[in-house]
């Protein structure tokens, strides 16, 4: 026995050619060109939280956006998206954007920002900080420093053996 909705319940159309019997959608219809999930590799979270592929037709991707500020940022990045949308496979040469609905999967746990990790500091950079009398400004530098030594990508690459690429001089 079907279950019946209160008159002020709201379905999507989908729900409801589901309930009708012997329903199938049109010979050819293929639904988004990309999953969710090829979609956010291919843009980014921010930018997929706030847009959906929807339709590609003749080398044009539909892109569904949320408000018509992300269609015209989305339009600035367009040949950037076109480039990364093409290394993973979708013939796409265009995009053109609508604004309406855009379903965003919950995100199973919340996003938070990456504690920074921190690294003991070098006994001449110790040394450094004791000459400063401001305590205060003594506490920041050092946590500063301690930051800046944790995060790998701030420090300087590892020499090159001689002759290799990047150790010629510059004039």
């Amino acid at each position: 026995m079907k279950s019946r909705r209160k008159k002020r319940d709201v379905a999507t159309l989908g729900d409801v050619l589901g309930e009708v019997k012997g329903f199938s959608p049109p010979a050819g219809f293929e639904g988004p060109p990309l999953s969710r999930a090829e979609w956010e590799r291919a843009v980014g979270t921010r930018i997929a939280e706030r847009s959906a592929p929807w339709r590609l037709e003749k080398g044009v991707l539909f892109v569904r956006v949320t408000h018509s500020v992300w269609a015209s940022e989305l339009a600035l990045l367009s040949t950037d998206i076109c480039r990364s949308l093409q290394l993973y496979g979708v013939a796409v040469e265009g995009l053109r954007f609508s604004v309406g609905r855009v379903e965003v999967e919950p995100r199973a746990e919340p996003r938070h920002a990456r504690q920074p990790r921190r690294a003991p500091l070098p006994n001449e950079v110790t040394r450094g900080l004791a000459t400063i009398t401001d305590a205060p400004l003594r506490d920041a530098m050092a946590r500063a420093a301690a930051v800046y030594l944790g995060d790998d990508a701030a420090l300087p690459a590892a020499p090159r053996a001689p002759g290799g690429r990047g150790t010629e001089k510059r004039k």
